[in-house]
């Protein structure tokens, strides 16, 4: 299935970690991709990101998505 990446990104902000022992989430900055120029990745740098697409997935399977860049 080819899936294409929605236009925002999510950068944790500075010094947040993720714990989910903790109870508290994490801040986050949102990032809206230009669609010109795109945004480039730092290596390293954790970003999560979205699809265009609205999957569906049953509970007993489970998905993997490997990126792809063009």
């Amino acid at each position: 299935v080819q899936l294409s990446l929605g236009g925002k990104l999510a950068k944790l902000k500075p010094g947040q970690r993720i714990d989910p022992a903790s109870g508290v989430p994490p801040e986050w900055e949102v990032i809206t991709i230009d669609p010109v120029n795109g945004y480039e990745v730092k290596p390293g740098e954790f970003i999560l990101g979205h699809t265009q697409e609205l999957l569906g997935i049953p509970n007993d399977i489970l998905a993997m998505v490997d990126g792809r860049s063009t």
